[in-house]
């Protein structure tokens, strides 16, 4: 069924959206540079292969180069359809609003901040995509150009980093008020993708046979042979941070995201 809505900078959305399914709804949820392009696409795949809807909002937003904090209130609505498989979110807003998402079943992947932090600079200067239009596309340009300047800690002593530590912790405060997560930690599946797989597949009620989760795992197991800072999956071993960031750019986030690390069981090194 087409769907159009206004968004409040004045852009025309139009999703074309498959009738609900019986089942559950389910998110999948992370950060950016978290693993989220992983954990959306083997998502998408895993419920495609069960035939459940899909509805990725941020994706399509994104796509038509409008912020998320322009998303219409009738599209928000969107997220309380029965029967869906929401994904493509990488922050926690537009969730407090929703009463389907406080015990609908959910996937969480986090990530440690430090690498975080080290892939969202390699991100913002050089490898994330840009859309063709919109005001995204105009705010990405800029703030490019602006971290191409930029060292590396620099860019994390600055905060410039910051954003996907906040949604993590607006993430936890959620763990600790709604039912239905399902937490993995990007180190403990980036190199058993397999394991990711029936994650996904218990948490979106998707029935997919384990030799067709395994294929799916297999296609997304990339895992390049050296750091290739201006790709999209420029390198995918945990604590690559101790590569490129200062001492004094460790204590920043260590001190600044301590709760980060205590939840989910990240050690501190400075």
């Amino acid at each position: 069924m087409l769907h159009r809505f206004i968004a409040d900078d004045g852009t025309t959305i139009e999703v074309n959206l498959a009738e609900p399914d019986a089942l559950p709804s389910a998110y999948v949820l992370s950060v950016h540079k978290a693993g989220s392009t992983l954990l959306n696409t083997m998502a998408t795949q895993i419920a495609r292969a069960a035939r459940r809807p899909l509805f990725a909002l941020p994706t399509i937003l994104f796509a038509n180069g409008v912020k998320l904090e322009d998303c219409p209130a009738a599209a928000i609505a969107m997220l309380e359809r029965p029967g869906t498989v929401f994904t493509g979110f990488r922050t926690p807003l537009f969730f407090d609003k929703l009463e389907q998402y406080r015990t609908a079943p959910k996937i969480l992947l986090v990530r440690d901040p430090r690498d975080i932090a080290v892939s969202a600079y390699f991100s913002a200067a050089f490898s994330h995509g840009i859309p063709r239009q919109g005001n995204v596309r105009d705010q990405m340009l800029s703030h490019r150009e602006k971290v191409q300047r930029m060292e590396l800690s620099d860019f994390v002593l600055q905060g410039s980093g910051d954003r996907p530590m906040r949604s993590m912790l607006t993430f936890i405060d959620h763990l600790d008020r709604f039912e239905g997560f399902t937490v993995r930690r990007y180190e403990d599946v980036i190199f058993d993708k397999a394991r990711l797989a029936r994650d996904l597949a218990t948490v979106l009620s998707a029935a997919v046979p384990d030799a067709q989760l395994d294929e799916i795992a297999a296609k997304n197991d990339v895992r390049p042979d050296a750091e290739r800072p201006t790709e999209h999956i420029r390198q995918v071993t945990p604590g690559n941070y101790r590569e490129h960031l200062s001492p004094e750019a460790q204590t920043y986030l260590e001190t600044k995201f301590s709760a980060i690390f205590e939840r989910f069981g990240y050690i501190r090194e400075t």
